[in-house]
């Protein structure tokens, strides 16, 4: 991924805590505190029997509309791949565990409801957990959408995820199950 493109990501989202930060400052007139925006830390769980994967994440709110939100996410996720083929009898994706470093936006519907949609797009970098492969680390554009079924709200759900990366060298393996998702929410 372009070098001058990630400068440039974490510009745009710097200079966006910054401009909210000073309209929040300007709104409360005397107040001098700065909160930081945080909406949810979540877990979600994909137990699938091809992908295994485990994510951490803490969303930052950046706008908030009437039933929407744009959030910035910072997370890291560990996923583990396998294949199924019947000649040589499947097994392990090679490089398989990996681990991703994410800084995402995400725009969903807001979490006062049951159910949860979120699509997200951003930067990933991985890195190979075993052994040192010549395709990792390697630098991802991570993209794809979460719906959430939040059963005991807001602090464990079900989830359907789909996540997609795409790199220049190759280390792409995408991720879609079904899982579980516990957290807290604002």
């Amino acid at each position: 991924m372009d070098k001058k493109f990630i400068i440039g990501f974490i510009l745009f989202v710097l200079f966006c805590k910054a401009e909210l930060a000073q309209d929040n400052h300007i709104l409360k007139n005397d107040s001098t505190d700065f909160a930081i925006p945080l909406n949810n830390i979540h877990l979600d769980l994909i137990p699938f029997f091809v992908v295994n994967n485990a994510s951490l994440f803490a969303d930052f709110e950046l706008l908030k509309f009437r039933n929407s939100f744009l959030q910035y996410r910072a997370g890291v996720s560990v996923s583990h791949f396998f294949h199924f083929a019947f000649a040589d009898g499947g097994g392990e994706v090679e490089g398989s565990p990996f681990s991703d470093l994410d800084a995402l936006i995400v725009f969903g519907n807001g979490r006062k409801g049951i159910f949860i949609f979120e699509y997200y797009a951003g930067y990933s970098y991985r890195i190979n957990l075993t052994s040192g492969t010549e395709d990792y680390p390697s630098h991802l554009l991570k993209y794809g959408f979460e719906i959430s079924w939040m059963f005991w709200k807001p602090y464990i759900g079900m989830q359907l995820k789909v996540c997609l990366t795409k790199s220049k060298n190759g280390g792409e393996h995408d991720i879609f199950g079904l899982g579980f998702t516990i957290g807290w929410s604002k």
